[in-house]
């Protein structure tokens, strides 16, 4: 918990301020992306197909940085 508060605070504070980026797993990405989003953290969803976990929109985040 007190490197994710610090981690906002950084990104709240600091020019180049590192992303923020929460992991959750895709059933559960309605209940708190939209409040994530609102306050600048980035939601990623995964799933678990047998031994491997799987991140769908992990180019998406990839994408939108090298963009910036």
């Amino acid at each position: 918990m007190a490197v994710a508060a610090k981690l906002l605070l950084q990104k709240a504070v600091q020019a180049g301020h590192p992303s923020a980026i929460l992991l959750l797993p895709e059933d559960k990405l309605d209940l708190y992306a939209h409040q994530m989003q609102q306050l600048q953290i980035d939601v990623l969803g995964f799933r678990v197909e047998g031994e491997k976990i799987i991140f769908p929109d992990l180019g998406r985040i990839r994408h939108e940085t090298m963009q910036q």
